[in-house]
C-alpha cells in the first residue's frame, strides 16, 4: 500500500482541477505557517495529503521552481517555498546532526530566526519574493499576533499573558492574580470534602 493510498481521490481531484495539489496557502489562505491549525484538523490532513503527494511526484529543483511559478509563495510563505525547493532542513540536520542540543542551529521557518541570506538573493532572481518582502511579512504578522494576544489578556482581565508566544515556542506563565483568583474555589472544596 503506498503512501497516498489514504489520498488518493482527493490528489487526483486535485490534480485534476489545478495540475498538481495546490501548496496550503493556496488552500488555506489565512492560516500562518506556524498555526496551529497544520498540527490539527483539515489543516493536518490537507499537510499529510500533500506531503503523500510531494513524495511520490519526487520533484528536484527545477519542477519545485516551475511548481512555484505555477502558485507563486505569499511573503510569508517564502521560506517554505525555499525549504521545498532546495532542502534546507535536510541540509540544517546533516551539518549540525539531529540529536544537536544547540537551538541557535536549529531549522525554523522564521526569517528573523534563520539565516536565509543565499536563497533570499536566489528567490529574488526567481521573481519569488526578496528578503526585505518576507521579513516584513513576519514582523507584520508578529505585530498583529502580539496585538491578538494583549486584546485576549485585556478581554480576559489577567495581568500577565498566560501564553505568550516566542517564535514557535511557547512560554507558560500565570499571572499572580490568575493564581489567587482561582486558588480559593479549589481550597474550599478540598476542605469540605476532608
Amino acid at each position: 500500500m503506498s503512501d497516498d493510498a489514504p489520498y488518493e481521490e482527493e490528489i487526483n481531484k486535485l490534480v485534476a482541477e489545478h495540475g498538481a495539489v495546490p501548496p496550503p496557502y493556496v488552500t488555506f489562505p489565512d492560516i500562518h505557517p506556524f498555526e496551529i491549525s497544520w498540527r490539527i484538523g483539515s489543516g493536518e490532513s490537507y499537510l499529510m495529503m500533500y506531503s503523500a503527494w510531494s513524495a511520490k511526484e519526487g520533484m528536484g529543483e527545477a519542477q519545485w521552481i516551475e511548481y512555484f511559478r505555477k502558485f507563486p509563495p505569499p511573503p510569508i510563505w517564502l521560506t517554505w517555498a525555499i525549504d521545498c525547493i532546495w532542502s534546507v532542513a535536510e541540509k540544517v540536520e546533516e551539518n549540525i546532526g539531529e540529536n544537536s542540543d544547540d537551538d541557535h542551529d536549529e531549522f525554523n521557518l522564521d526569517p528573523l530566526e534563520f539565516d536565509y541570506w543565499c536563497y533570499f538573493r536566489r528567490t529574488a532572481a526567481l521573481g519569488f519574493g526578496t528578503e526585505s518582502d518576507c521579513k516584513r511579512a513576519w514582523e507584520e504578522n508578529r505585530e498583529r499576533r502580539k496585538k491578538k494576544w494583549e486584546a485576549w489578556r485585556v478581554r480576559d482581565g489577567y495581568s500577565q499573558n498566560i501564553l505568550m508566544p516566542v517564535g514557535i515556542k511557547y512560554i507558560v506563565c500565570f499571572s499572580r492574580n490568575y493564581l489567587l483568583r482561582n486558588r480559593a474555589p479549589y481550597q474550599r472544596n478540598a476542605k469540605t470534602n476532608q
